[in-house]
């Protein structure tokens, strides 16, 4: 699987996306254990682009964090100051949310679907998006 920063993408509130894509089963059931495991402890941090197996990044760096949403550190992906980098934050409940995406989106690459994403988290700075194609 690769991670992709498009940042003149224009998706939902004209955010740039991160595209998360392919349709290896054994990268996207790393991912969903990498998720699960955020889910565990408050401050657990996962640099998805380096920390995944199976997982590569091309142009950008994603750091998952479990950490309780604040007006200066809200539950969403933000861009950090070099450029490309983001912060992906999300409570316990909602890294398990994310989980449960990615484990119907890994039910339907097993049973051969098609055209299949999923909306992971959709922010100002950054849409992450889980695909099967590198497309959206």
């Amino acid at each position: 699987m690769l991670i992709e920063f498009f940042e003149d993408a224009d998706y939902t509130f004209g955010s740039p996306i991160v595209l998360i894509w392919g349709r290896e089963p054994e990268a996207v059931a790393a991912l969903l254990i990498a998720f699960r495991s955020l889910a565990e402890a408050q401050g657990r941090e996962v640099a998805l682009h380096v920390e995944v197996p199976g997982v590569q990044a091309v142009g950008c760096q994603v750091f998952a964090v479990n950490r309780q949403a604040t007006w200066l550190h809200p539950k969403e992906c933000t861009a950090l100051k070099a450029k490309g980098t983001f912060s992906w934050c999300r409570d316990s409940e909602g890294w398990l949310e994310v989980a449960d995406k990615v484990e119907s989106f890994l039910a339907g690459i097993s049973a051969g679907q098609t055209n299949i994403y999923q909306d992971l988290s959709v922010s100002k700075d950054a849409a992450v998006i889980l695909s099967a194609e590198r497309a959206w």
